[in-house]
Order: C-alpha cells, then structure tokens, then sequence
C-alpha cells in the first residue's frame, strides 16, 4: 500500500518547469494496538518538461506520534524522518518510467510498566526505494 502511494505523482494543471507545489497528508494506523497518527509533507518540482519526459524531484518529511497500551503496559512513540526522489514520467501517457528515492526516519519509542522505571529506544530506518516500468 505504501508503495502505491509512492507511484501515484499527481502534477497540477498548468505547472511549467522550475514550478513547485505542496502538498499533504496525515493518516491513521495501528501497529501492535498503538495507534499512531503520520504526518506527511511533499514538497514537489517539476525540473524537466520535454515532449518526452516529465521529471519530478520530491522532498518528503514525515512525523509520527502515538500513544496506547494498557493500564499495566503503555506506550509512546514519537518520530521524524525525511526523504528525497526523482521520478520520471513519460509525457504522452502519464505513466511512471522510473523512480529513485531514499529516506531517513528516527523513532523513539517509551515503554512504561508500573511501578518499574520507563524504557526507551531509539530506532532509526534508512529506506531505498526504486521503481521502473517494465516492457
């Protein structure tokens, strides 16, 4: 799913080249019953527009937060991360040709169980995303 959302590059009408848009999102989802609510930001320019090719270079940032658990074992979660991608579009179809990304997310996570003394770590996620329309 996540990738799919990735794949789907909407560009606004009218958009010339050097022209840049905003746009964001913010979603909800559970993991391991901690609901958790994602904010995403992308920040797009269209660098490239020819007959052939539309380029697109995306900067992406992202903050999660998060809180659940039980009476007896509770968590919070907190994170940030950001990410860059330059996708290519062919220009007579509007399909992707190809994409190429990274991101970075760091997360701390809080564990508490009474009456011991919180738990936290610290996860950090480095993430390689490529995609090319195969023939």
């Amino acid at each position: 799913m996540q990738l799919a959302r990735e794949l789907l590059v909407r560009i606004p009408d009218g958009v010339a080249e050097g022209d840049q848009w905003r746009d964001s999102t913010v979603t909800l989802v559970c993991r391991n019953g901690v609901p958790l609510t994602v904010y995403t930001t992308t920040r797009s320019t269209l660098t490239t527009l020819s007959r052939e090719m539309l380029v697109v270079n995306r900067e992406v940032s992202t903050k999660l937060e998060g809180k659940g658990g039980t009476a007896f074992r509770a968590f919070e979660l907190i994170g940030t991360g950001s990410g860059s991608q330059r996708i290519e579009i062919a220009a007579r179809t509007g399909i992707l040709e190809n994409m190429r990304g990274t991101s970075t997310l760091t997360m701390q996570v809080v564990e508490r169980i009474p009456p011991g003394t919180p738990r936290s770590q610290q996860v950090l996620q480095k993430v390689e995303i490529r995609a090319e329309r195969l023939r």
